[in-house]
Parts: C-alpha cells; sequence; structure tokens
C-alpha cells in the first residue's frame, strides 16, 4: 500500500483561476502571524470562499486514495492557503486532530520550493495535490526569489469495509 500519493487536478488552469480569485479576495486580510508564511488563513475559522471549488477539484482524488485503505467515508476538516515569497518558509511540522493531510500546489514558480516530505522525494508541480498520513514531517523550504502558494487541509478517512468471515 502506497502511504503517499500524488495526483494531477483534471481542468487545472480553470481550477487553479477560482482559486486564486477566491484568495486575492480575502488575503489582504490575512497577513500571517503564523509561522514564517507571507499570507494564510489558517487561523480563520469560516470556510474559506475557494473550499467549494478545491473540493470538487480533489474530491475524485480523494475517493481513490480513501478506497485503497478499504474505507468509505470522507471528512475534509479544514483547509486554509498559504503563501510564500522571498524568505518566507515553514519548518518541518505534523498535522494533528486527523489521520489524513493533504497540499496543493498552487503557484510553484520553482519546483525546488515545493512541499517537501521527510525520507520521501516527490516531484510536484503546479496542479498537483500530495496526499499523506498527518503525522509525516513535511515542510515548504525558505524561497530565495520565488513566488509559492498552496492549500492545506486535514482531512479522515474512517468507515472500513472489511469484515471478518
Amino acid at each position: 500500500m502506497q502511504f503517499i500519493r500524488k495526483y494531477k487536478i483534471d481542468d487545472w488552469e480553470s481550477v487553479q483561476d477560482k482559486i486564486l480569485l477566491a484568495i486575492d479576495m480575502v488575503k489582504d486580510n490575512n497577513v500571517c502571524e503564523y509561522a514564517n508564511m507571507s499570507y494564510s488563513d489558517y487561523k480563520v475559522d469560516a470556510k474559506p470562499l475557494y473550499w467549494e471549488v478545491f473540493e470538487n477539484a480533489v474530491r475524485s482524488s480523494l475517493e481513490d486514495y480513501m478506497s485503497s485503505w478499504k474505507c468509505n467515508d470522507i471528512r475534509i476538516g479544514n483547509m486554509w492557503f498559504a503563501e510564500y515569497t522571498k524568505g518566507a518558509d515553514f519548518n518541518w511540522h505534523t498535522h494533528e486532530g486527523c489521520n489524513m493531510s493533504g497540499v496543493l500546489q498552487i503557484v510553484l514558480e520553482d519546483k525546488d520550493n515545493a512541499t517537501q516530505l521527510l525520507g520521501t522525494p516527490i516531484d510536484l508541480e503546479e496542479g498537483d495535490l500530495v496526499l499523506f498520513p498527518s503525522m509525516l514531517p513535511h515542510r515548504s523550504p525558505m524561497l530565495n526569489d520565488s513566488h509559492k502558494i498552496v492549500i492545506g487541509f486535514n482531512w479522515d478517512i474512517c468507515g472500513s469495509e472489511l469484515h471478518d468471515n
């Protein structure tokens, strides 16, 4: 079983445009005081404007991942955008209160700045969704002269389809 999976988002340019428009509408109100990101809505309690577009875009990927675990229920707990500009980063960390995490690369000017997973080289580009267990340390490396926007999210898979005979 693969614990880490990468998916390409269908109709990427349309999805990207809609998400970026929604982020632009709230970005100025969300200068980040959490970690070393340039902008983020991580601490906002309301569902973000891009929630529905994002959820529709990733649903089939989540269902594919879930089915490999023989589970039949998905629950997205929360999601946030994180924008990184020159000098921004987010050091190694894990997520608590969920069993899965995911990161969608929205804007990625330099592939070397993509989300990194500890001990697991993975080649990511714009439009890639990476899904992994939430206890796996991951980070955003320090950006030098580049720009990056991701959407991170916490989710749970549950409801096993396995039965003892």
